[in-house]
């Protein structure tokens, strides 16, 4: 009889190239525990066959990372935590400014960020319901990353606008509602967050004109 043959394993660089593959970042506690030794994945960076992304992730020489890889980093060395504010903004496109820092909401006392990838971040202290409502996780870089809403990134620039500033806050609320969002989702996020005080005047202000605001070109 015909004697059972194991396949064999794949070695460590095809375990590496595996894991890289598909416009990921990898951080490096998973590619070890995937079998790819330390001093292994060292001497992949100085052949170039992996690219040091930033301090602890990896990605492949050739990749080539999708819109908000640095959220995808800051969430891999710091899980749990919402890109959320101006950086949410900026994702959705309701803004066309580029903060200099990734806003990432954590828990008061319960999380702490451990570092940041290339981009510095900026905290912001928030309950954890206020971590659950209007949150999304979308996939960014092979990353699962949790982001505020279209509708709930409106309430927070609104929220925090006397920090933040009119301007880019009006503008996210213009942006939504000339790209057709509800508007009532956004008033009924605020009541839920108990932030309605601070967000509904602005928003029913723009109800009465959205009809006219034009619609953006896409």
């Amino acid at each position: 009889m015909p004697q059972n043959r194991e396949e064999p394993s794949n070695s460590p660089a095809e375990i590496l190239a595996g894991l890289l593959s598909g416009n990921r970042l990898r951080v490096r506690s998973d590619i070890v525990a995937a079998g790819v030794h330390p001093q292994t994945l060292a001497r992949a960076v100085k052949a170039g066959s992996a690219v040091l992304y930033a301090r602890g992730i990896y990605m492949a020489p050739n990749a080539d990372l999708p819109e908000g890889a640095g959220f995808a980093a800051t969430t891999l060395l710091n899980p749990g935590g919402v890109v959320c504010l101006s950086s949410a903004a900026l994702y959705h496109r309701l803004s066309d400014e580029n903060p200099d820092a990734i806003f990432y909401a954590v828990g008061n006392k319960t999380m702490k960020v451990v570092g940041a990838a290339r981009d510095p971040v900026r905290l912001v202290h928030w309950s954890e319901a206020a971590r659950s409502i209007g949150v999304d996780t979308v996939e960014i870089a092979g990353v699962p990353a949790r982001i505020t809403s279209p509708a709930r990134t409106v309430v927070d620039m609104l929220r925090y606008r006397t920090k933040l500033g009119d301007e880019p806050a009006m503008k996210t609320l213009k942006d939504y509602a000339a790209s057709g969002g509800d508007l009532n989702l956004v008033l009924e996020i605020a009541r839920e967050l108990g932030w309605t005080k601070s967000v509904e005047p602005a928003v029913r202000a723009a109800e009465e004109i959205q009809p006219l605001i034009p619609r953006p070109m896409r």
